[in-house]
């Protein structure tokens, strides 16, 4: 068996790609992610839900369960504290692997 890098999929080592995402075996291991202020390596903060707008009325925080959320990945450089972000789900084989 071996995992893929794109989507953490597990495959049989018969297969030369992905069956869930259709990336290949041999799918190169991205180089860490550089600040593009100081050239210091970034380290990933988590994961961060944005929406537009204020919050719901009076229902508060429960109301915030309903709304469309944009979830992001966040990336801080501890050397100037830039901050980059990413889209869920879009590029992340082109991401360094991080712990969820």
């Amino acid at each position: 068996m071996w995992v893929c890098r794109r989507c953490d999929e597990e495959v049989e080592d018969q297969y030369a790609s992905c069956w869930k995402c259709g990336a290949p075996r041999d799918l190169p291991q991205p180089s860490p992610l550089k600040c593009l202020r100081c050239d210091f390596a970034v380290v990933f903060m988590g994961k961060k839900d944005f929406h537009e707008g204020p919050r719901v009325g009076v229902f508060g925080d429960f109301a915030e369960h309903f709304v469309n959320k944009e979830p992001f990945h966040v990336y801080v450089c501890m050397n100037c504290g830039h901050v980059e972000m990413f889209v869920e789900n879009i590029g992340a084989e082109h991401r360094p692997r991080y712990e969820s």
